[in-house]
């Protein structure tokens, strides 16, 4: 990961003395290292679509001095760590800066060890900051999903009822209609329409009930089948969905919910690295695990439940296959992905006594495996 330092100080031999200092990590492509001479022009910086994640700033400095852009740095509510760079030691400034939401400070002449210490911690400090935002996004999400999951559920009832109603008195006018009376036709576009509107309200029920999260006795073929028509037409025209589900498929012990989950954020995964154009293959059918698979010797031998993704897009290589469930971590740009997807999914899967792996070269698409061990009677 890459990380972007801003580096605010009117004494020009103490910009360079910093970058001399990172001047390896700089090269390596850990740090990034941008400077500004004034306040005025490190806000401009901060508040333009860079991602700063840390600031070493002078107090004292012409135009906006130190303090004046920490308090502006605390409207933004971003997450940057600061560090306060002061050659008077003057303690007033420091606690009033430590107050605004500073990190730490260095008195100048700034050690060198002093200072590679101290930013080492102050991005330690900006990651876990990030992740806990991440998560209560997560929180905030999945509670925003279970109300509208029991808003929507609410609606498609009651226009379920109505739809049904419809659709009594389109059938009893068609008995008493003549097939050759030009009112039959208009009657048998109601009524096609009516069952059309039937089927989507049928999904979205469907949908509204995966909102609970408690595990149940779970049926994967309808739930699976139905969530790729839905996934289907949102996907682009020039990548298709291949399916080959079995319909007599074991009961799991699993939420509905968290299937929803996997699919979708596979389906996803698998878009991106697809591109423009391809194809994702979804197979679902019993299995039998026996201590002879070696991909699945952490599962117990028994009946399974197979499920597995394949694409055809870029692939991915060894060590990118290593840290793949690893939570937060992402191949996708910053603000297109969270990183914990995956990381979710292996933990559902290991709720549920299950497992998920993944076979992938580069240039050779990817496959995700998930086994869900198959409810006793």
């Amino acid at each position: 990961m890459s990380y972007t330092i801003l580096v605010t100080d009117d004494e020009n031999n103490i910009v360079e003395m910093i970058r001399q200092a990172f001047l390896s990590q700089t090269l390596a492509g850990d740090y990034q290292i941008i400077t500004a001479q004034h306040g005025q022009s490190a806000l401009e910086h901060i508040l333009s679509e860079e991602k700063i994640d840390l600031l070493l700033c002078d107090i004292n400095m012409p135009i906006m001095d130190g303090l004046t852009l920490l308090k502006k740095i605390q409207d933004t509510n971003l997450s940057l760590a600061t560090i306060i760079l002061t050659a008077y030691g003057d303690m007033d400034k420091i606690r009033a800066a430590m107050q605004l939401g500073a990190y730490d400070f260095l008195e100048k002449p700034v050690s060198i060890s002093r200072l590679t210490q101290s930013v080492q911690h102050a991005l330690q400090y900006v990651e876990q900051t990030r992740e806990r935002q991440q998560l209560q996004d997560q929180l905030e999400q999945s509670r925003k999903m279970e109300s509208l999951g029991i808003l929507t559920g609410g609606i498609a009832h009651d226009l379920n009822n109505v739809f049904q109603l419809l659709q009594g008195h389109i059938e009893l006018c068609l008995l008493k209609t003549l097939p050759d009376d030009k009112r039959y036709t208009w009657l048998k576009h109601m009524e096609n329409n009516t069952e059309h509107a039937g089927e989507l309200l049928k999904k979205i029920l469907l949908f509204s009930h995966q909102q609970s999260s408690k595990p149940v006795k779970t049926p994967l073929y309808p739930i699976i089948d139905n969530d790729l028509k839905m996934i289907r037409s949102g996907f682009p025209n020039s990548v298709t969905i291949t399916q080959f589900l079995d319909e007599d498929i074991c009961p799991v012990i699993i939420s509905p919910t968290q299937v929803h989950q996997i699919l979708l954020n596979l389906c996803r995964n698998a878009l991106y690295a697809i591109g423009l154009e391809g194809e994702i293959i979804v197979t679902l059918k019993n299995c039998q695990i026996t201590s002879q698979h070696v991909d699945t010797r952490s599962l117990s031998p028994g009946q399974y439940v197979y499920l597995s993704l394949q694409d055809n897009g870029c692939g991915m290589n060894e060590t990118t296959q290593q840290q793949l469930f690893e939570p937060f971590f992402t191949t996708k740009p910053l603000g297109t992905g969270t990183g914990m997807g995956l990381s979710i999914i292996r933990d559902i899967m290991k709720t549920a006594g299950g497992m998920i792996t993944v076979q992938s070269a580069p240039n050779q698409g990817t496959t995700f495996s998930l086994y869900f061990p198959v409810e006793d009677d």
